[in-house]
């Protein structure tokens, strides 16, 4: 909802990061470090994806994990993920400066998910909360 940079930026860095390979992490890195450039503190998707490589920019950073019932957590899940993904998205949000780039950022974080939690759609829901918990 913020200026298209933002969203820009994140997709970027998602798209280094999924290559996996040393040269993308640094450059992942890197450009979290410029994104994050005067933030004091970060929450949700990507960053609560991303703690190893937070921590590895910002060794004395706190990190809180907060715990939640985990089939509220998985509600919550499946409703973000059914709305984001609708074929009709790209339209929909297309005259929206930002937004017009949720689609394309969205199906990085999956990519993100699926490394992270299994190729399994259907495991990213209580299964995946206890298995991380």
């Amino acid at each position: 909802m913020g200026p298209p940079i933002e969203i820009k930026s994140w997709t970027k860095i998602l798209q280094y990061w999924a290559k996996g390979d040393p040269q993308a992490r640094e450059t992942t890195k890197r450009l979290m470090r410029h994104r994050l450039n005067g933030y004091t503190a970060v929450t949700d998707a990507p960053c609560s994806q991303l703690v190893p490589e937070l921590l590895e920019i910002y060794p004395d950073a706190k990190v809180i994990c907060n715990v939640r019932d985990p089939e509220a957590w998985a509600k919550s899940l499946a409703q973000i993920w059914s709305l984001a993904l609708m074929w009709f998205l790209r339209g929909v949000l297309l005259p929206l400066p930002s937004m017009r780039h949720f689609p394309s950022y969205i199906s990085l974080l999956s990519v993100q998910w699926r490394n992270l939690y299994g190729q399994n759609s259907e495991d990213h829901g209580v299964n995946t909360y206890k298995r991380l918990g």
